[in-house]
């Protein structure tokens, strides 16, 4: 049994038959599966083994739109949300915070594009990775706030907060005077490492991927 499905994998990644194009589609395909089951893991790492305020959930997906574009990382939010729902036998308000991540991986691939090139020193791919990291620390903060109200209006909770954000709201309890925007700003003091951590990783996975021929446009 194993056998056989050794050898179908294997047909279906060294078939002769098949163009250079539809190989690098089907393992991207496959790649995003497996990378979203991979930020799952690893935000449920930082988060209950580490304890660590921190979200650290779309490593991956930013890594394989890094690599070709956001479509792809979309799909790897989406196997994370969908294997979230597995997981927990429940579909819940909070899986809105996906809609955020697609916003994450457009803003990476767009950031990348346009400002980035190949022939940028190491210096210079520093400098424009640390602009990413706070491009992506205010969108996902505006992003993430927003949805936050959301989830807190459709569960009729006025101080909805994830874990991450938690210990900055009860720092703050009694000062926070205008949700919306209270939901946003204490997002910014997670977001700055979280963003840091993330983008960084993102690209090192990137680069360590865009190294495998079969990858290779």
């Amino acid at each position: 049994m194993h056998h056989e499905i050794i050898q179908k994998i294997r047909f279906l990644f060294y078939n002769e038959n098949m163009n250079s194009t539809n190989k690098r589609g089907l393992i991207l395909f496959v790649m995003s599966l497996v990378f979203g089951i991979l930020d799952y893991y690893m935000c449920d790492f930082v988060v209950y083994v580490l304890k660590v305020p921190l979200f650290c959930d779309t490593i991956f997906c930013l890594a394989i739109t890094f690599l070709a574009n956001p479509l792809w990382g979309i799909l790897s939010v989406i196997s994370y949300h969908v294997f979230d729902i597995i997981i927990s036998h429940s579909f819940v308000i909070y899986q809105l915070y996906t809609l955020s991540a697609f916003i994450g991986c457009v803003t990476a691939w767009f950031y990348k594009k346009q400002v980035m090139k190949d022939s940028d020193t190491v210096i210079v791919t520093i400098v424009k990775l640390l602009g990413l990291s706070l491009v992506m620390c205010l969108v996902m903060s505006i992003s993430g706030g927003i949805i936050s109200r959301i989830c807190a209006y459709a569960n009729g909770d006025g101080s909805e907060y994830t874990f991450q954000t938690q210990f900055l709201a009860v720092l703050f309890e009694g000062k926070l005077k205008f949700p919306l925007l209270d939901s946003i700003l204490l997002r910014i003091p997670v977001n700055v490492p979280d963003r840091l951590i993330t983008v960084f990783a993102a690209f090192g996975v990137y680069k360590l991927l865009s190294k495998c021929k079969l990858l290779q446009k």
